[in-house]
């Protein structure tokens, strides 16, 4: 209701609604999160991939760049998921634990919108990094520091500003 009544963004609105599911764990132990970060990885992320997404990444790799994922990803399911993409380093939302027990609070802010590009700041060289990949609107600060932004399977904002920019765009079936 404050999202339709133009109360918070639809950015926040999503924000708050996965903060209160993170909720859900508290308590959990890092082991028991290592787990359900594994069951995110193997039951959906991994089979819904984007695998022209996944091909272009690791063709980085290949030629000896360094690629880092920058995600909203809470950290026990990105570690999860690297592995699969050899060499692939990632940046994830950090959790808070006491005591070997998630408290059910993130650690640091989501790494979404302009926190993905604070987090790249010490990867630029010259001001710019090689390339960046993103999905949404929300990933445009990222995309701007980036001398190749390419947009994959993007939302109609970024589809409109990708189009207008020049952007590379990826987009068709999944797998």
């Amino acid at each position: 209701a404050l999202h339709k009544l133009g109360i918070i963004s639809r950015q926040s609105l999503q924000e708050n609604w996965i903060l209160d599911q993170l909720r859900l764990f508290a308590g959990y132990t890092t082991e028991q999160m290592a787990q359900m970060g594994s069951y995110v990885v193997e039951q959906c992320l991994w089979p819904g991939r984007r695998q022209v997404v996944v091909d272009e990444l690791l063709a980085h790799r290949q030629e000896g760049r360094r690629v880092i994922i920058i995600t909203g990803q809470f950290e026990p399911i990105l570690e999860q998921l690297l592995p699969k993409m050899d060499g692939v380093e990632g940046i994830g939302t950090p959790l808070r634990f006491e005591g070997g027990l998630f408290t059910g609070e993130i650690a640091a802010p989501l790494n979404v919108g302009q926190r993905k590009a604070e987090q790249l700041q010490p990867f630029l060289r010259d001001g710019r990094i090689a390339a960046a990949y993103g999905d949404t609107a929300a990933d445009l600060p990222m995309m701007l520091l980036s001398q190749s932004p390419v947009a994959v399977y993007p939302d109609q904002q970024l589809q409109r500003r990708a189009e207008l920019e020049g952007w590379r765009i990826l987009a068709g079936d999944p797998l």
